[in-house]
Parts: structure tokens; C-alpha cells; sequence
């Protein structure tokens, strides 16, 4: 899926909606939200729809694809598609932000998952932070049990010397899920430098509401603080009518990298879904379940033995090296179950492996404290 992403489409994307009306409170901007709308809708989303929050504004355009094991847990993808004037194109802020939401959508469809993923394009960034806000609260007040957020603005551009890169925001409480996010990158995506940072006051981003209402968010975005040792790294031409293709939104390598990290973290937080689910184990053969995934605290191993045999489960780095084994010990013929604690494991990537009869399965599991 990674390697599904393509720049050229991620370009293209961004070229159509610099084209297109996107300030909030243009009426002529809704032209923008039902691109947005036919988009998700011809990529063959379960349910695509708009929230109105304030008559005056255009709507937040939301996509939704079903999980199938968990499909109350939710991971979320979003970046605002607004502009800050009727006449700023808005190529790097936040064309290029919206497009990698555009090119996330669809890249993970073709695939099952057992949480949701739910893509939003906000509006009325520019107003302050109005679609961002209004979604968050709405979730909040529902209890909307959103596992993971990411917001993209401003991914394209790259100041002449500097090497392609990422800053990556996030607050205290979403340190875990900035952590898993780091240490994955790497994995997929070669020559790429995602750096953390801690925003001088405030994110100024569609971010900032999620962290308000307690939820786990963080927000890739092209060098401007930490990455490098002086600031004002990020488009200058923001906010203008020179927000173009090319000028502002100038690095298609960079917007395809972050791009590709974003792609790489939803689909590994929303766990592709393959074979049985928890609730239809088979009655023949081996099988291993490993819930809730990702987990904080503890995790539940299940596993089905066609006879009895010697069960082993061990957890290991991403690269196979074993760190804890948790079972050495004889099992009957059957489902059986065991809890595991995390806690002694930093956040990050793992995998449990089960061995049986010189037989290995494994389970890739996030830990997220």
C-alpha cells in the first residue's frame, strides 16, 4: 500500500483543487466540498456525507470504511481543504494537505480492516479551527471512540537547501502515538527525517480541538521549528495569491514521503483484516487472535489447538529478536486463552509469536501507552 501512493496523482491532486473556489464562506465554494464528496464516493467508500455545523461555512466532508472486528474503534485522517481568502489557490495550505488525505483514501481501499477509518476534510480552518472543532466536540459529546488522529496542513513545500523532511506535532498525551509513529516511518520509507516538535504556543491546526477534547492526535507537516536550528522553514507564500503549484507547494518527493507515512500508520493501526475473526474461530488446524490491537496495558492472546500439544509465546522486536517468553507449558486440544501485560514494553511496534510442534505464528502487534 506504501508503494501504491503516487506522487503524480498526489500533484494532480493538488492542482485540481488550487483550481477550485475553497473559502468558507463563498457560497461558490460548495463546488469544492462535492468534489471532495464524488471523490470518496467514486472510490467506493461505505457511507460519504457532509457535516453542516454553521449555515454560513461549507461542510466538513467525511468517508467512512467500515471496520469489520472492532467497527466502533475508529482512526482518523484529516487535513482542512478551506483557503484564507477567496483569491489565495491555497496549493501548499492546504491543497497539499487535502490531497494526501485524497491519495490515503485511495490507497487503503482494496483492503479489509477491523477498525474504521474515517477520512475528514475540514472547513473553516482559516476562521479558526470552526470544522475541526465542531467535529471533535460533536465526538466527544457522543463518546465517539476514536483510537488515533491524524491531521496533515502544509506538506509540499521545501526551502532551497534544506533536505526533505517532516516535522511531527503532538502533546503529552499523544507521545505514544507520535512514538509508534517514528519508529514505523523508518520501516517503509528510506531517507526521510521526521522530526518531533513541540509547537512555540499552539498548533494553529485542525490538531488543536482533538487534543482539547482528550483524544490521541498528531500532525505531520513540513520542517518549520525543530528540524532545523532557525525557524521559518514552512511556505512563505501561504496566505497569498503566490500559494501556487510549483512556488509554494514545490517538493512533490516531500509531500509523497509524508504522504506515504501517513498511509503506512493508518493501515497499520486500523489492522488489515484477514481470515477469521475473533468471534468465528475455526474447529480444525491452529489459529491465533491477538485483541485489542493496538494495546496499552494488556492483550488478549487466543489460539485453537487441533490436539494437544507444548505451547510457546514469545514477544519479540520487529526484527524477530525475542525479548519476554510469557508460556512454556502444555496445552489441551481446544481454544484456549491467556492475558499478557505490557507494561515493562515502551510504545512502539512487536510481535507475538506463538510456536507449537516446530510450527511458528505471528501476530504483529502496536503497543500504545
Amino acid at each position: 500500500m506504501v508503494d501504491k501512493v503516487n506522487g503524480d496523482t498526489l500533484w494532480n491532486d493538488i492542482a485540481n483543487l488550487s483550481a477550485l473556489q475553497r473559502y468558507s464562506l463563498n457560497a461558490g465554494a460548495i463546488v469544492s466540498s462535492n468534489f471532495l464528496k464524488n471523490y470518496f464516493e467514486a472510490l467506493g467508500f461505505d457511507t460519504v456525507y457532509f457535516q453542516t455545523y454553521q449555515s454560513t461555512y461549507i461542510p466538513n466532508v467525511i468517508a467512512v470504511k467500515y471496520g469489520l472486528t472492532y467497527p466502533d474503534s475508529i482512526v482518523l485522517v484529516g487535513a482542512h481543504y478551506d483557503v484564507y481568502a477567496s483569491n489565495a489557490p491555497g496549493a501548499d495550505d492546504n491543497a497539499s494537505g487535502t490531497a494526501a488525505v485524497m491519495e490515503t483514501g485511495r490507497t487503503i481501499m482494496g483492503h479489509n480492516y477491523k477498525r474504521t477509518i474515517k477520512l475528514i476534510c475540514f472547513s473553516g480552518e482559516e476562521q479558526g479551527l470552526k470544522g475541526s472543532e465542531a467535529y471533535a466536540s460533536h465526538a466527544d459529546s457522543i463518546s465517539e471512540k476514536i483510537s488515533d488522529v491524524i491531521t496533515m496542513d502544509m506538506i509540499a513545500y521545501l526551502k532551497p537547501g534544506d533536505p526533505i523532511n517532516s516535522d511531527l506535532y503532538s502533546n503529552t498525551a499523544s507521545a505514544g502515538l507520535r512514538d509508534f509513529y517514528t519508529a514505523l516511518t523508518p520501516l517503509y520509507i528510506d531517507s526521510f527525517v521526521v522530526a518531533n516538535v513541540t509547537y512555540p504556543t499552539g498548533a494553529g491546526s485542525d490538531v488543536e480541538p482533538f487534543w482539547g477534547y482528550g483524544f490521541k492526535a498528531i500532525f505531520p507537516c513540513e520542517g518549520q521549528y525543530s528540524s532545523f536550528s532557525s525557524y521559518n522553514h514552512c511556505s512563505p507564500y501561504m496566505h497569498t495569491a503566490n500559494d501556487i503549484l510549483g512556488t509554494s507547494a514545490n517538493n512533490k518527493i516531500q509531500a509523497t514521503k509524508i504522504t506515504k507515512s501517513v498511509v503506512a500508520a493508518v493501515a497499520t493501526l486500523a489492522e488489515l483484516q484477514f481470515g477469521a475473526s475473533i468471534n468465528e474461530m475455526p474447529t480444525s488446524g491452529y489459529f491465533l487472535n491477538v485483541s485489542p490491537n493496538p494495546a496499552s496495558t494488556d492483550v488478549l492472546v487466543k489460539y485453537f489447538l487441533s490436539e494437544n500439544s507444548d505451547v510457546k509465546i514469545l514477544i519479540c522486536d520487529i526484527r524477530g529478536s525475542v525479548l519476554e517468553t510469557f508460556e512454556s507449558l502444555a496445552k489441551s486440544e481446544g481454544l484456549n486463552e491467556t492475558t499478557l501485560s505490557l507494561k515493562n514494553f515502551a510504545s512502539g511496534i512487536y510481535l507475538i509469536k506463538l510456536e507449537i510442534k516446530g510450527n511458528t505464528f505471528t501476530k504483529k502487534i502496536i503497543i500504545n501507552h
